[in-house]
């Protein structure tokens, strides 16, 4: 499944529920349904070019963790996720640069379908690679 998580045909979709939730931080929003994660996902990947993650060996990402219990499981990596920066992104204009994301995804599944995601990104960091600082130096 991990190594289905980015492509552009969909290959993700038979590794969930249809009424799955995802839970994703508050600069990329919450989806009910397969259907509406799949109106986030496609749009989010294709932001960047030559996207890929940690759960295929690029060089460039790695998972520092992957482990599960009962139904739930969850992998990290710093960084997990790359891509040329193509499109506006979290309100930036494109830089047209290699971004690097780190993210830890937990799953729980149902039987043999995944039914829940937590995700966690750094947005901070990928904010400073766009070029903005979400956290500058006032000065007093």
């Amino acid at each position: 499944m991990l190594a289905k998580l980015a492509t552009k045909d969909e290959a993700w979709r038979p590794y969930w529920h249809d009424n799955m939730m995802w839970y994703g931080p508050g600069a990329f929003g919450s989806f009910a349904g397969v259907d509406e994660f799949a109106s986030f996902q496609v749009p989010f990947e294709s932001q960047f070019e030559g996207w890929s993650g940690g759960s295929k060996n690029n060089g460039l990402t790695k998972h520092f963790t992957r482990f599960g219990d009962g139904n739930y499981t969850c992998s990290g990596g710093w960084p997990s996720l790359t891509g040329f920066n193509v499109k506006p992104f979290l309100g930036q204009s494109p830089t047209n640069e290699r971004i690097f994301m780190r993210v830890c995804d937990w799953w729980r599944r149902e039987n043999e379908l995944l039914v829940e995601n937590w995700v966690f990104v750094d947005v901070p960091h990928v904010l400073l690679q766009l070029g903005y600082d979400p956290l500058p130096t006032w000065e007093r």
